[in-house]
């Protein structure tokens, strides 16, 4: 009984320095969060037509992790719907990722965003993010659609200040 006890916490121990050196790399897709901008994120600027909604594309880059991020915000005072059928990361001219972000509806005035899986890339390489998004009243027939690319950011560079 002793040796299987000393095995199965030597397994547990195992298993948990794994977990604690090697942490699951940050990715909410296909759900829309809350998030916090940070000198990091490398965004376009919002939509031309933000009668109902903003919507922004960023490429998050820390050192050499990158991922593609798209944000949404409620620009009137009453529900949206908004949905991300496409948000892509690429690199030296590459997707590395493309995924899909829910239908959700956004309240009044309110801001969210959707992340792509995280991945690691050299210091000699860039990072761009390309978006689209649908979006629309509740009620209407027809849905708008942005689209957009981020600026282009080279890995290991430092973060520009605002």
């Amino acid at each position: 009984m002793r040796p299987t006890l000393s095995r199965l916490i030597v397994a547990l121990a195992s298993m948990l320095a794994a977990i604690l050196a090697f942490p699951a790399s940050a990715q909410a897709a296909p759900g829309w969060q809350p998030y916090t901008y940070t000198s990091k994120w490398h965004c376009s600027q919002a939509s031309s037509d933000t009668s109902i909604a903003a919507v922004s594309v960023c490429v998050v880059v820390n050192n050499t992790a990158t991922q593609a991020v798209v944000t949404v915000t409620n620009t009137r005072s009453s529900t949206i719907q908004i949905q991300a059928p496409t948000l892509t990361l690429y690199s030296v001219g590459q997707a590395l990722s493309t995924v899909s972000c829910n239908f959700s509806y956004l309240t009044a005035h309110q801001t969210t965003a959707c992340f792509g899986p995280t991945f690691q890339r050299t210091c000699s390489q860039n990072a761009q993010a390309w978006a689209k998004v649908n979006y629309s009243l509740p009620d209407a027939a027809t849905w708008k659609v942005a689209t957009g690319w981020s600026p282009t950011w080279n890995m290991c560079t430092l973060a520009k200040t605002r």
